[in-house]
């Protein structure tokens, strides 16, 4: 239990999936399936050494993770798009792997919620 609240605030979740009802299983599979597709472009940016194109992908992981209280997720993205301009790219890198190591655990922990 430790580790969700971690992730996701669990009742702020919960509060949204009253407020939405049927939606909020979308939202939950929108995100899901969208956010494979950000972390690529995170990753296909960072290959490119595009300072840029980083910090679009990682504000658009960062709006998505909020909406979904995927808090944990939501701050390593917007401490990255904060730093970008002072860190190195190994910085960067490592950064990277940890938003990808917490987008696995806030999807398990998501996709629980579909069941």
């Amino acid at each position: 239990m430790s580790a969700h609240r971690d992730s996701i605030d669990i009742e702020s979740l919960q509060a949204l999936r009253a407020a939405l009802e049927e939606e909020f299983a979308d939202l939950i599979e929108t995100f899901l399936d969208d956010s494979p597709k950000k972390l690529a472009r995170l990753e296909l940016a960072f290959s490119r050494r595009d300072r840029g194109q980083l910090r679009d992908a990682v504000h658009s992981l960062k709006g998505s993770s909020s909406n979904l209280s995927a808090l944990r997720l939501a701050h390593l993205c917007e401490a990255l798009e904060d730093e970008l301009d002072g860190l190195d790219f190994s910085q960067i890198e490592q950064r990277i792997e940890q938003i990808r190591q917490e987008y696995q655990q806030a999807a398990m922990i998501l996709g629980g919620f579909l069941d």
